[in-house]
C-alpha cells in the first residue's frame, strides 16, 4: 500500500501546506528505486492531470523508467523533457544511457551523448565512462575513441575504469598499439592497474598471435602481486593453446588448480584445442574422458 497523492495533496491543503515539486519528485524517485513504476506513475498522472510537469518532476519520472528498465518510454520522456527546455543532469543522462545500452537501443543512447555535448552539459568522469562503454558495446569505437578524447580535453579525470574501457575500445579496433599506450598511460598517471586491465590486454595480445607479449605481460601482473583468478587462467591459458604450446598450456593447468582454482569446460577444452594444434590426438581424447568424469558437458566453444 502507498499513500496515493491525491490524498497527500488533500491532507496537506487541509494543512494549508502546498505540495512542492521536490516532494512530488521524491515520491516518483522512491517509488522508481523500489521498482514500484505503477506508483510512480500515478504520482507523474496526478500532476500531469492539473498542471504542466517541472523540470524536476519530469526528471523523477524518466529515472523511474529507466531504473525499471522500461528504455522506450524512458527515451519518448526525454525528448518530450528537452523539447519543452527541460536539462536532466549527469546523474540522470547517465542512467538513461546506460539502460538504452543494455537494452540494445544504441542510437537513442548516442542521440542523447551527443545533445549532452552540443548542450556543454556539465559531466563527470562516470558520466563519461558510462558513455565510452555505451559506444563500446554498440560497436561504434571511433565515436568512443572521440568521447575519451573530449574528456581529456575538459579536464575530466579518467579513472581505472575509463583505461580499462579505452583498452577494450582499441583492442576490438586492432590498434593494440593504441591499446598499449592506454595502459601505460594508466600506469604513468599514478593509477593502480587492476586484473582487469591486464588481462583485457592479455586477452587481445592472444588475438593478435603475439603470444610472447601476452606471456610477459602475464608474468608482470603476477610481479606485482596481482593473483589470477580463474578467468584469468582460461585466458592465458587459451592464449598458449591458440599457438600450440600444450607444456605452457599443461604448467598453467597444474598450476590453477594448486592456486585452489577447479578446471571448468573452458580451461579442459583450451587444453584440448592445445593439444589438437599440436596433432596430439590422444592426449586430447584423455582430457575429454577427464572433463567428462568431472562432470563437465562440452558446449558450444569457439576459438
Amino acid at each position: 500500500m502507498y499513500l496515493k497523492p491525491k490524498i497527500l495533496r488533500d491532507q496537506m491543503t487541509k494543512l494549508g501546506c502546498r505540495l512542492e515539486d521536490e516532494v512530488i519528485a521524491s515520491l516518483i524517485g522512491l517509488y522508481g528505486k523500489q521498482q514500484k513504476l505503477k506508483e510512480a506513475q500515478d504520482v507523474f498522472q496526478e500532476v500531469a492531470d492539473s498542471s504542466k510537469p517541472g523540470k524536476l518532476i519530469m526528471k523523477s519520472i524518466i529515472d523511474a523508467y529507466a531504473k525499471c528498465g522500461k528504455a522506450k518510454e524512458a527515451y519518448l520522456l526525454y525528448e518530450e523533457a528537452t523539447a519543452q527546455g527541460h536539462d536532466l543532469d549527469a546523474v540522470a543522462i547517465s542512467i538513461l544511457v546506460n539502460t538504452l545500452t543494455n537494452c540494445g537501443k544504441y542510437e537513442e543512447a548516442k542521440n542523447i551523448i551527443s545533445k549532452s555535448f552540443q548542450d556543454s552539459m556539465d559531466l563527470d568522469t562516470v558520466a563519461y565512462n558510462t558513455f565510452i562503454k555505451a559506444m563500446l558495446e554498440a560497436g561504434k569505437l571511433h565515436f568512443a575513441a572521440s568521447i575519451y578524447d573530449r574528456m581529456l580535453s575538459l579536464g575530466v579525470p579518467a579513472s581505472i575504469q575509463t583505461y580499462n574501457t579505452m583498452i577494450s575500445v582499441y583492442g576490438r579496433g586492432r590498434k593494440l598499439g593504441k591499446a598499449l599506450e592506454m595502459f601505460n598511460t594508466a600506469r604513468s598517471s599514478g593509477i593502480s592497474l587492476d586484473e582487469k586491465a591486464y588481462m583485457n590486454l592479455i586477452s587481445f595480445y592472444g588475438k593478435a598471435g603475439k603470444t610472447h607479449e601476452a606471456s610477459l605481460l602475464f608474468s608482470k601482473m603476477q610481479e606485482e602481486g596481482i593473483n589470477p583468478g580463474l578467468v584469468s587462467y582460461n585466458i592465458i591459458i587459451n592464449v598458449y593453446a591458440a599457438a600450440g604450446l600444450y607444456h605452457e598450456v599443461e604448467k598453467l593447468f597444474e598450476a590453477m588448480k594448486r592456486a585452489g582454482f577447479a578446471p571448468d569446460s573452458f580451461t579442459y577444452l583450451s587444453l584440448v584445442r592445445a593439444y589438437t594444434e599440436s596433432l596430439k590426438y590422444s592426449e586430447a581424447e584423455e582430457t575429454i574422458n577427464s572433463m567428462l568424469k568431472a562432470r563437465h558437458s562440452p558446449f558450444l566453444f569457439t576459438f
